[in-house]
Protein backbone atom coordinates (compact mmCIF):
# COMPACT_ATOMS: atom_id res chain seq x y z
CA UNK A 1 0.00 0.00 0.00
CA UNK A 2 2.92 2.27 0.81
CA UNK A 3 4.11 1.26 -2.46
CA UNK A 4 1.21 2.69 -4.64
CA UNK A 5 1.49 5.89 -2.52
CA UNK A 6 4.71 6.62 -2.76
CA UNK A 7 4.25 5.92 -6.69
CA UNK A 8 1.16 8.24 -6.93
CA UNK A 9 2.63 11.06 -5.43
CA UNK A 10 5.54 11.21 -7.58
CA UNK A 11 2.99 11.40 -10.27
CA UNK A 12 0.85 13.84 -8.67
CA UNK A 13 1.75 17.24 -7.30
CA UNK A 14 -1.99 17.36 -6.22
CA UNK A 15 -1.86 14.85 -4.42
CA UNK A 16 1.22 15.40 -2.63
CA UNK A 17 0.21 18.97 -1.99
CA UNK A 18 -3.27 17.14 -0.18
CA UNK A 19 -1.18 15.07 1.81
CA UNK A 20 0.66 18.08 2.93
CA UNK A 21 -2.26 20.12 4.11
CA UNK A 22 -3.99 17.34 6.16
CA UNK A 23 -0.60 16.16 7.71
CA UNK A 24 0.36 19.94 8.30
CA UNK A 25 -3.09 20.56 9.93
CA UNK A 26 -2.46 17.00 12.37
CA UNK A 27 1.07 18.50 13.66
CA UNK A 28 -0.69 21.65 14.60
CA UNK A 29 -3.48 20.35 16.73
CA UNK A 30 0.01 18.40 18.03
CA UNK A 31 1.62 21.65 18.54
CA UNK A 32 -1.74 23.42 20.00
CA UNK A 33 -2.55 20.18 21.92
CA UNK A 34 0.63 19.37 23.85
CA UNK A 35 1.49 20.89 27.12
CA UNK A 36 5.64 21.43 25.80
CA UNK A 37 8.35 21.59 28.09
CA UNK A 38 10.79 23.94 26.62
CA UNK A 39 15.05 24.01 27.14
CA UNK A 40 17.44 26.16 25.27
CA UNK A 41 15.08 28.46 23.47
CA UNK A 42 16.26 31.59 24.63
CA UNK A 43 20.24 31.43 23.32
CA UNK A 44 18.85 30.58 19.91
CA UNK A 45 16.81 33.27 20.25
CA UNK A 46 20.03 35.63 21.17
CA UNK A 47 21.72 33.71 18.22
CA UNK A 48 19.06 34.46 16.03
CA UNK A 49 19.32 38.76 17.09
CA UNK A 50 22.66 38.26 15.10
CA UNK A 51 22.09 36.79 12.11
CA UNK A 52 21.33 33.04 10.54
CA UNK A 53 22.10 30.27 12.21
CA UNK A 54 22.11 26.25 10.96
CA UNK A 55 19.25 24.34 12.60
CA UNK A 56 20.10 20.31 12.66
CA UNK A 57 17.92 17.43 13.72
CA UNK A 58 17.80 13.74 12.87
CA UNK A 59 15.23 13.13 10.33
CA UNK A 60 13.48 10.99 13.36
CA UNK A 61 12.57 14.18 15.59
CA UNK A 62 11.78 16.44 11.95
CA UNK A 63 8.23 16.34 12.02
CA UNK A 64 7.41 19.19 14.81
CA UNK A 65 10.83 20.95 14.05
CA UNK A 66 8.99 24.05 11.47
CA UNK A 67 6.49 24.54 14.42
CA UNK A 68 8.85 24.83 16.98
CA UNK A 69 11.24 27.17 15.19
CA UNK A 70 10.78 30.96 16.78
CA UNK A 71 9.22 32.15 13.18
CA UNK A 72 9.53 35.64 14.96
CA UNK A 73 13.00 35.87 15.59
CA UNK A 74 13.84 35.12 11.85
CA UNK A 75 12.99 33.22 8.58
CA UNK A 76 14.15 29.73 8.17
CA UNK A 77 14.85 27.90 5.18
CA UNK A 78 14.26 24.12 4.65
CA UNK A 79 16.02 22.23 2.54
CA UNK A 80 13.98 18.74 1.33
CA UNK A 81 14.83 16.38 -1.49
CA UNK A 82 12.51 15.51 -4.84
CA UNK A 83 11.33 12.04 -3.12
CA UNK A 84 7.71 11.48 -2.45
CA UNK A 85 8.10 12.04 1.47
CA UNK A 86 10.36 14.90 0.67
CA UNK A 87 7.70 16.40 -1.91
CA UNK A 88 5.20 16.39 0.93
CA UNK A 89 7.11 17.23 3.58
CA UNK A 90 7.89 20.87 1.60
CA UNK A 91 4.05 21.35 1.74
CA UNK A 92 4.07 20.97 5.27
CA UNK A 93 7.31 23.11 5.46
CA UNK A 94 5.86 25.74 3.52
CA UNK A 95 2.30 25.67 5.25
CA UNK A 96 4.44 25.63 8.54
CA UNK A 97 5.78 28.90 7.54
CA UNK A 98 9.08 27.84 6.40
CA UNK A 99 10.78 28.73 3.03
CA UNK A 100 11.17 25.31 1.52
CA UNK A 101 13.70 24.39 -0.93
CA UNK A 102 13.65 21.27 -3.31
CA UNK A 103 17.58 19.98 -3.94
CA UNK A 104 17.03 18.09 -7.24
CA UNK A 105 19.37 16.68 -10.00
CA UNK A 106 23.01 17.84 -9.61
CA UNK A 107 22.29 20.76 -11.83
CA UNK A 108 18.94 21.75 -9.81
CA UNK A 109 21.27 21.16 -6.59
CA UNK A 110 23.82 23.92 -7.59
CA UNK A 111 21.63 26.83 -9.04
CA UNK A 112 19.56 26.05 -5.43
CA UNK A 113 22.75 25.66 -3.39
CA UNK A 114 23.89 28.96 -4.41
CA UNK A 115 19.60 30.74 -3.85
CA UNK A 116 20.54 29.33 -0.19
CA UNK A 117 23.52 30.91 0.18
CA UNK A 118 22.01 34.61 -1.14
CA UNK A 119 19.39 33.86 1.24
CA UNK A 120 21.67 33.15 3.95
CA UNK A 121 23.48 36.50 3.34
CA UNK A 122 19.87 37.80 3.74
CA UNK A 123 19.28 36.92 7.28
CA UNK A 124 17.54 33.36 6.56
CA UNK A 125 18.74 30.31 8.77
CA UNK A 126 18.78 26.74 7.61
CA UNK A 127 17.16 23.66 8.91
CA UNK A 128 18.55 20.26 7.65
CA UNK A 129 17.39 16.64 8.93
CA UNK A 130 21.22 15.46 8.65
CA UNK A 131 20.88 11.86 7.94
CA UNK A 132 18.12 12.48 5.40
CA UNK A 133 16.35 11.58 3.42
CA UNK A 134 17.83 8.01 2.97
CA UNK A 135 19.94 7.69 6.00
CA UNK A 136 21.64 5.66 7.30
CA UNK A 137 19.60 6.42 10.06
CA UNK A 138 21.83 8.85 12.26
CA UNK A 139 24.87 9.28 10.68
CA UNK A 140 25.51 12.47 9.79
CA UNK A 141 25.80 13.53 6.03
CA UNK A 142 28.56 15.22 3.99
CA UNK A 143 25.64 17.51 3.26
CA UNK A 144 25.30 19.11 7.15
CA UNK A 145 28.97 19.84 7.25
CA UNK A 146 29.20 21.76 3.88
CA UNK A 147 26.55 24.27 4.78
CA UNK A 148 28.15 24.45 8.48
CA UNK A 149 31.53 25.40 6.07
CA UNK A 150 30.26 27.38 3.56
CA UNK A 151 27.76 29.52 5.48
CA UNK A 152 30.11 29.92 8.69
CA UNK A 153 26.29 30.05 10.61
CA UNK A 154 26.63 29.27 14.29
CA UNK A 155 24.95 25.47 14.88
CA UNK A 156 22.20 24.80 17.01
CA UNK A 157 20.54 21.40 17.19
CA UNK A 158 16.95 20.31 17.99
CA UNK A 159 14.70 17.22 19.33
CA UNK A 160 11.31 16.88 20.76
CA UNK A 161 10.37 13.94 22.67
CA UNK A 162 6.46 13.36 22.90
CA UNK A 163 4.71 10.74 25.79
CA UNK A 164 2.08 9.89 23.61
CA UNK A 165 2.98 8.70 20.10
CA UNK A 166 3.64 6.23 17.02
CA UNK A 167 6.57 5.27 15.97
CA UNK A 168 6.48 4.28 12.45
CA UNK A 169 8.04 1.68 10.04
CA UNK A 170 10.71 3.72 8.31
CA UNK A 171 14.15 3.26 7.62
CA UNK A 172 15.06 6.06 10.35
CA UNK A 173 11.74 4.82 13.19
CA UNK A 174 10.07 8.09 12.25
CA UNK A 175 8.40 9.61 15.57
CA UNK A 176 4.80 10.48 14.62
CA UNK A 177 3.11 12.27 17.86
CA UNK A 178 -0.26 11.95 18.96
CA UNK A 179 -2.34 14.75 19.76
CA UNK A 180 -2.27 15.40 23.74
CA UNK A 181 0.10 14.89 26.40
CA UNK A 182 3.40 15.91 27.69
CA UNK A 183 6.02 16.74 25.10
CA UNK A 184 9.39 18.28 25.48
CA UNK A 185 11.85 20.37 22.97
CA UNK A 186 15.14 20.80 23.36
CA UNK A 187 17.56 23.47 21.43
CA UNK A 188 21.56 23.47 22.34
CA UNK A 189 24.08 25.81 20.34
CA UNK A 190 27.18 23.52 19.38
CA UNK A 191 30.25 24.90 20.70
CA UNK A 192 31.89 24.79 17.12
CA UNK A 193 32.73 26.59 13.88
CA UNK A 194 33.46 24.34 10.78
CA UNK A 195 36.67 26.53 8.97
CA UNK A 196 36.51 27.03 5.41
CA UNK A 197 39.04 25.00 4.75
CA UNK A 198 39.32 21.67 6.93
CA UNK A 199 41.15 18.02 6.43
CA UNK A 200 39.61 14.40 6.62
CA UNK A 201 40.41 13.96 9.91
CA UNK A 202 38.72 17.85 11.03
CA UNK A 203 35.94 17.01 9.28
CA UNK A 204 35.02 13.13 11.10
CA UNK A 205 35.92 15.23 14.14
CA UNK A 206 33.12 17.65 13.48
CA UNK A 207 30.65 14.66 12.31
CA UNK A 208 31.27 12.94 15.75
CA UNK A 209 30.01 16.45 17.39
CA UNK A 210 27.36 16.94 15.58
CA UNK A 211 25.84 13.02 16.07
CA UNK A 212 27.11 13.66 19.54
CA UNK A 213 25.00 16.42 19.96
CA UNK A 214 22.18 15.38 18.57
CA UNK A 215 21.93 12.22 20.55
CA UNK A 216 23.00 14.19 23.82
CA UNK A 217 19.50 16.74 22.83
CA UNK A 218 17.36 13.61 21.90
CA UNK A 219 18.23 11.98 25.12
CA UNK A 220 17.81 15.15 27.25
CA UNK A 221 14.14 15.91 25.69
CA UNK A 222 12.71 12.12 26.48
CA UNK A 223 14.49 12.99 30.42
CA UNK A 224 12.33 16.01 30.24
CA UNK A 225 9.26 13.67 29.90
CA UNK A 226 10.66 11.29 32.47
CA UNK A 227 11.14 13.75 35.19
CA UNK A 228 7.86 15.86 34.62
CA UNK A 229 6.09 12.71 34.79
Amino acid sequence: MLRRLRRRVESSDWLAERLGRALTAYLRRVQRTTDWQTEGLDELREDLCKGPVLYLMWHQRSLMGPFHWPHDAGELLSLHDPSPIGRVGGVVQRRAGLRPVGMGSAKGKAAAAREVLRLVRSGCSIGIAVDGPTGPARHVRDAALEWARATQCPVHVYAFATRRKWVLGTWDSMILPKAGGKGALVFRKLPVRLARKTDAAERDAIRQTFRTELDAVTERAEQLLDDGS
